[in-house]
């Protein structure tokens, strides 16, 4: 498929579901409320954002099974994990879960990308001395539900100032993208550009411009999540295996961007 065309279709789909979620937000008062100390926004703002992003994963996923059916066990797993992920963000943000339950469901989801998905961190390159730091069998689970785990929560650390923490994201899927590009990694690069269509729908609706004085949807737990995971299952896709696009240091270092 053509990458503007579905850059494009991610974006409208991004906006088009998170101008839908606003409203039913809104409806059912499903929004963060201001209380003047640690939230400083003007108004009830709904925290929505990760629909527009899920339903362009959504869009990608359905080319990418529908381009090479021999994938499709893999990125059903991807699917999968997405929703799951997305949802206990959403349930946090609505209900504010036990820390407990969130990792037990995080530590959940990275398990099944590793075990389900084949997606996982064995190697970390030349770290030690120029001489490969390689992991074999189950050594494999602990360490890679470590990182990402540890992932899925970085980012919603620096969350606080309207458009900040999609704006990163942004660049460091810009960059996953062009190693994907270089590499000729076709299905890494669709993945790519679709997650950057739906993060520029959810920055549309998230940053402020001239017309736009406030932030009328948030990151949310359910962005913030679901973003992160999208990440580090990125990350850890190319530059894992023989045939990998960059080195594990550099994939530290394009999400340390």
């Amino acid at each position: 498929m053509n990458l503007l065309l579905l850059f494009a279709l991610c974006v409208l789909v991004s906006i088009a579901f998170i101008r839908l979620s606003i409203s039913a937000a809104s409806a059912v008062n499903i929004a963060d409320t201001p209380d003047y100390n640690h939230k400083l926004h003007d108004t009830p703002t709904p925290f929505v954002g990760g629909v527009g992003i899920l339903a362009a994963l959504c869009v990608a996923l359905f080319f990418l099974i529908d381009i090479n059916s021999d994938s499709f066990h893999k990125y059903a797993v991807l699917g999968l994990i997405s929703i799951t992920i997305f949802s206990i963000g959403f349930a946090d943000d609505a209900l504010t879960l036990n820390y407990k339950s969130r990792f037990f469901i995080q530590i959940l989801v990275v398990f099944i990308m590793i075990l389900v998905g084949g997606v996982a961190l064995s190697d970390f390159g030349g770290i030690l001395l120029n001489t490969s730091l390689q992991l074999f069998g189950l050594a494999v689970i602990p360490i890679t539900i470590f990182a990402v785990v540890g992932v899925i929560n970085s980012l919603n650390m620096i969350d606080g100032v309207d458009g900040l923490s999609g704006s990163v994201s942004f660049v460091t899927l810009l960059l996953i993208g062009t190693v994907a590009f270089i590499d000729d990694d076709r299905q890494n690069l669709m993945l790519t550009t679709a997650i950057i269509g739906g993060v520029l729908g959810f920055l549309y609706f998230n940053l402020r411009y001239r017309k736009q004085r406030y932030a009328r949807v948030f990151l949310g737990d359910n962005v913030s999540m679901l973003l992160v995971l999208l990440l580090a299952w990125l990350l850890v896709d190319i530059s894992q295996g023989s045939n990998r696009a960059m080195t594990p240091v550099t994939a530290l270092w394009l999400f340390s961007v």
